[in-house]
């Protein structure tokens, strides 16, 4: 990993490189789990609000910090996957809402 995201975890930041790579790296096994869980047919239907919204939030988040110094995601690739989600977020609680 060449970047350094993981300096804008609060809880991340002042931990030594190899452990907090790692640690960044496994906190989002949980959260891609969860976002393939929410999109099976068994999953609660109040699942997926929370996670589209969790993409809104996220790119809202990314956003907001894109010129701090610690920011690294430059990348077309990491721009398209966070873009992309909050998209299809947006969708899914338009057409779930209105």
């Amino acid at each position: 990993m060449e970047h350094r995201e993981r300096r804008l975890l609060h809880g991340l930041r002042d931990v030594a490189e190899d452990r907090a790579r790692g640690a960044f790296i496994w906190l989002h096994y949980p959260l891609v789990a969860l976002l393939s869980w929410s999109f099976l047919p068994s999953a609660p239907e109040a699942v997926r609000p929370g996670v589209a919204l969790f993409a809104l939030v996220h790119l809202g988040l990314h956003l907001r910090l894109r010129n701090a110094p610690a920011h690294e995601f430059h990348g077309v690739l990491s721009w398209s996957a966070i873009g992309g989600a909050a998209l299809f977020g947006l969708f899914y609680l338009l057409t779930v809402f209105l």
